[in-house]
C-alpha cells in the first residue's frame, strides 16, 4: 500500500491493521459492502472472481490527490453519508489499486518463511474490473464457495483515514482434488 501511495499519489499511505477472516459464500458479504463509495469485481486470468470494495473517505483522498496533488482535511469527508464512486474516481483509483494488488502479491510470493505460505497464490493474478453501482448483483454473480475477505485500514497522508475490503476465493490455494 505504501508503495501505491508513493509511485501513484505522492503521498504517503500506511496500512494501520489487517483482519483475515473467511466468508462462507460471497452473498454473505452484502452487508459489508453497503458502505463502500467503490465496488469493483476482480478476475483472475484463469477465471476466478473477487472484489475489492473502497471507503468513500479513501476514494475522496485519491481522487483529491490525483486531481490537485493536495489531500482534503479529514472532517471535509462526510462519512455518514452513503455515495457511489463516480466513474471518473474509478478510473482515478485504478492505477493505485492495481499497483497495490501487484506489489502486495508479489511481496506475498517473495516472503520467506511465511506462516501462511498460500497467501501469495490466493491474490496473485487478478485485475480490477468495472466499478458496479449494486454491490449486491457483483456477489450473487459470483461462484459460489468459500472466499476470504482483507480488510485493511489504511491512513493517506496522517490525515484520511479509511477503509479496503479485497476478498478472493479459497479455491485458488486449496490443492487440487487427485483423480483415482
Amino acid at each position: 500500500m505504501a508503495r501505491a501511495g508513493r509511485k501513484t499519489l505522492d503521498c504517503d499511505v500506511m496500512v494501520t491493521s489487517v483482519a483475515r477472516a473467511y466468508v462462507g459464500i460471497p452473498a454473505d458479504l452484502g452487508l459489508s459492502l453497503s458502505s463502500k463509495s467503490l465496488v469493483s469485481g476482480l478476475l483472475s486470468t484463469e477465471g476466478d472472481q473477487g472484489f475489492i470494495a473502497v471507503d468513500a473517505s479513501v476514494v475522496d483522498a485519491v481522487t483529491s490527490l490525483r486531481t490537485t496533488g493536495v489531500l482534503p482535511r479529514s472532517e471535509a469527508v462526510d462519512e455518514d453519508v452513503e455515495k457511489t464512486a463516480t466513474s471518473i474516481q474509478a478510473a482515478l483509483m485504478r492505477p493505485f489499486l492495481t499497483l497495490f494488488l501487484v506489489s502486495w502479491a508479489v511481496a506475498a510470493s517473495s516472503a520467506r518463511g511465511r506462516k501462511d505460505p498460500g497467501t501469495g497464490d490466493l491474490i496473485t493474478g487478478y485485475s480490477i474490473g468495472n466499478p458496479v453501482s449494486i454491490a449486491r448483483t457483483l456477489l450473487l454473480a459470483m461462484p459460489p464457495g468459500e472466499m476470504i475477505r482483507f480488510t485493511i485500514v489504511v491512513e493517506l497522508g496522517g490525515r484520511v483515514a479509511g477503509e479496503v475490503l479485497v476478498a478472493f476465493p479459497v479455491r485458488r490455494i486449496e490443492p487440487a482434488a487427485s483423480s483415482p
